[in-house]
């Protein structure tokens, strides 16, 4: 049996978001490193929370943020994602946490 061990990410909570390289390797070791992947959370994962602290180390990140409420979430924004879990989402067939988790894992 497989173990679920993430939280369900609600709109209007905050949470602690962290990752860590494997084996001590540096995720971050270049200022362009660094700029990409601002660029890619500021562009799929910044509309949709409000970043209260993150830290960027060479090898993991944290941040702290709210999911925005999900009545500010901006269904253009949504549809320029243009992928299968934001068009779910646009239909009612998925949820705000599959959404997020997939941005998530994709872009962070």
């Amino acid at each position: 049996m497989r173990n679920n061990y993430h939280q369900e990410l609600i709109p209007g909570a905050y949470y602690h978001i962290y990752n860590r390289a494997v084996a001590g390797e540096s995720i971050f070791s270049s200022k362009w490193a660094v700029a990409t992947f601002m660029s890619r959370w500021n562009a799929h994962i910044d509309p949709y929370t409000n970043a209260v602290a993150h830290c960027l180390m060479p090898n993991h990140f944290h941040f702290v943020l709210n999911v925005k409420p999900a009545e500010q979430w901006d269904e253009n924004k949504l549809l320029q994602e243009n992928t299968k879990v934001s068009k779910k989402l646009l239909a009612g067939e998925s949820s705000h946490n599959d959404f997020l988790v997939y941005q998530l894992i994709r872009n962070g």
